[in-house]
């Protein structure tokens, strides 16, 4: 049985994290900003985009348009919902 982690919990993560590995996790918000990823990570030679999720949920359709554009246009989209997931993004960047 999978265990359900809140969205909330698994953005957290990702914030302590980046913190940690010296980079940031800028939160996307605002009007004009519909379905753009819930963050951006910045570290000094590394940056990408992050859609978060509770555990098993699926993006909505503006998500999946607005991520295969900014994939489109050359940038690095990953979408997570697990703190082990989180993990898994940031060892693939050798960030930790």
């Amino acid at each position: 049985m999978q265990v359900i982690e809140k969205e909330k919990n698994v953005e957290a993560h990702l914030v302590k994290r980046c913190r940690k590995l010296g980079g940031r996790a800028i939160k996307i918000q605002g009007a004009g900003n519909a379905g753009m990823p819930d963050r951006i990570c910045v570290f000094p030679d590394v940056t990408f985009f992050v859609e978060l999720k509770t555990t098993g949920q699926k993006l909505r359709k503006l998500q999946v348009s607005t991520i295969a554009r900014l994939i489109r246009e050359g940038h690095k989209v990953h979408v997570a919902d697990t703190k082990d997931f989180v993990n898994g993004i940031l060892e693939r960047y050798n960030l930790c």
